[in-house]
């Protein structure tokens, strides 16, 4: 609804004006007729310029396959902005999109074309912005170095002074294993950390159980973040009492804060009643591809299986064994629902770890990590050299990917060297 409401302003003030390259009738076909610059397609386009793929800089309408083609460039090409951050502020006074627009490349000549003066004029503009550019990097340079060292000195000093100090007292408190991102974090957003003063063993006894709770908030939070499933707003709006206030007559509830208030109510509940619903799906999910029957003694946890591995659906990371139910970080930016199917893959690990349990003489259908991690042996691709051998059994499938996927078709062959008993 917020969006609405903000491309509603912007909406007041569009179009924009007629350029001067053309005239106010050529003007109003290129903002108004139904017809793709490109292709000539009469496919339907939005009317809303906030997402409507129109280069108003250029005088044109595109529909979405021309704007997805390979004709498109993310950013102005470098000989335009010289690569550099000021270039492209520099340029966005003329190309209104530079920041964070496309453009259309064969258009980007034609419009300087016509904005352009002759080669003489240019160069002597350019000229002129770069000595007024560099004149202002001159002053930035002389003014921000010395900040930056006087905080620099400052900030050395406290961390002489107090922190040294703190993270010895959260070791002796059994806290050493984890002080290093909470010890940074309590430094910079709690002030009994951040003063420029000693500290002292009179004050460590007042202060100290307060930072020790703060540091402990602070691990508990993480752990806690680590092993839930963040829901995103496609979640959110799929949650039956959400589209029921979402589907309802808001005539009545028309700016966000009513909406928010209408919706206020609902989620605590509602969120941790997904979060059990996911885990559940998730646990099927995982018992259901690795072939368990409902009325089989395997039908209990099935995150402890040899062959429990899930790996990315974008395939950008090597995976992790189903017990840590850990996330790719990529998957967790994005705008679709979560699904069981769409986060966690099975299939890639199930095939490698079948072939690597095997060689140990067990089922692969029955063998949980457990006894995996207790069986004998070394395990050894045979396919390569000794300095790319996985360090375990549950190193498998990350060398299979990293070796033998990525680089070639042959699978590993696994052996399992046993030293013999002396």
């Amino acid at each position: 609804m917020s969006d609405s409401e903000d491309s509603g302003v912007h909406l007041d003030s569009s179009p924009p004006e007629c350029p001067s390259y053309t005239c106010e009738p050529q003007w109003a076909r290129f903002l108004f007729e139904e017809v793709c610059h490109v292709c000539d397609s009469e496919s339907p386009l939005e009317h809303d310029f906030l997402s409507d793929p129109i280069w108003w800089e250029f005088g044109a309408r595109y529909c979405s396959e021309c704007c997805n083609d390979q004709i498109l460039v993310d950013k102005l090409p470098k000989t335009l902005t010289g690569g550099g951050r000021d270039n492209e502020r520099r340029w966005s006074g003329i190309f209104p999109r530079a920041a964070n627009g496309s453009y259309l490349v064969k258009d980007i000549d034609e419009f300087m074309v016509k904005q352009s003066g002759n080669a003489a004029t240019n160069a002597a503009l350019m000229q002129e912005r770069r000595e007024q550019t560099e004149i202002i990097s001159d002053e930035m340079d002389e003014r921000y170095p010395r900040g930056s060292q006087g905080r620099g000195v400052q900030q050395e000093t406290l961390d002489g002074l107090r922190e040294p100090i703190i993270s010895s007292k959260f070791r002796e408190a059994g806290w050493g294993h984890l002080i290093g991102d909470a010890t940074y974090s309590l430094r910079y957003y709690n002030d009994l950390v951040s003063i420029p003063q000693p500290l002292t063993d009179t004050e460590w006894k007042r202060i100290g159980p307060k930072l020790i709770a703060a540091l402990e908030a602070i691990v508990k939070g993480t752990l806690t973040e680590n092993l839930t499933f963040p829901p995103r707003i496609g979640d959110v709006g799929l949650i039956p009492e959400v589209r029921a206030v979402l589907e309802s007559d808001l005539k009545a509830m028309l700016t966000p804060e009513d909406l928010e208030a209408a919706l206020a109510p609902q989620p605590p509940e509602l969120l941790a009643r997904w979060s059990n619903a996911f885990g559940e799906k998730l646990w099927d999910h995982t018992r259901t591809v690795l072939g368990f029957p409902d009325d089989s003694a395997r039908a209990g946890d099935p995150f402890g299986h040899a062959l429990a591995y899930f790996t990315c659906a974008n395939g950008c990371c090597q995976g992790h064994f189903t017990g840590l139910r850990k996330l790719c970080p990529r998957v967790l930016y994005g705008y679709d629902p979560y699904t069981v199917d769409s986060l966690f893959s099975l299939q890639r690990g199930r095939r490698v770890l079948e072939d690597v349990v095997k060689p140990y003489g067990k089922d692969p259908q029955i063998t949980t990590c457990a006894e995996m991690d207790a069986a004998p042996g070394k395990l050894c691709c045979m396919r390569c050299k000794m300095a790319n051998q996985p360090t375990s059994w549950r190193d498998a499938p990350a060398h299979s990917a990293k070796f033998h996927e990525k680089w070639t078709t042959l699978n590993p062959r696994w052996e399992v060297e046993v030293e013999p008993e002396s």
